[in-house]
């Protein structure tokens, strides 16, 4: 929806750009602005969210419960003190 509304959208990801993607997502991931990194990187994290507007959070994780808690938990604080 955002790029649809000519927002610009840039993503903090450990793989970049998708490899491949369905034809009819093809046009609107080229858009994206991908960025290379892990959420616990302060470097990439400041990177990614320099001069943006809003931060939209998809972090998450299954796994044991240390685990979890520290991507679903860790992560996300992280990520949301570096957004302010």
């Amino acid at each position: 929806a955002s790029l649809q509304r000519g927002v610009a959208v840039r993503s903090l990801n450990r793989s970049g750009p998708p490899k491949t993607s369905p034809a009819h997502l093809a046009a609107p991931l080229s858009q994206v602005e991908w960025v290379s990194g892990d959420i616990f990187d302060k470097a990439a994290r400041e990177e990614a969210m320099s001069d943006v507007d809003a931060v939209i959070s998809c972090v998450g994780a299954f796994g044991s419960n240390s685990f979890m808690s520290r991507i679903c938990g860790d992560a996300t604080i992280e990520a949301v003190q570096t957004a302010k």
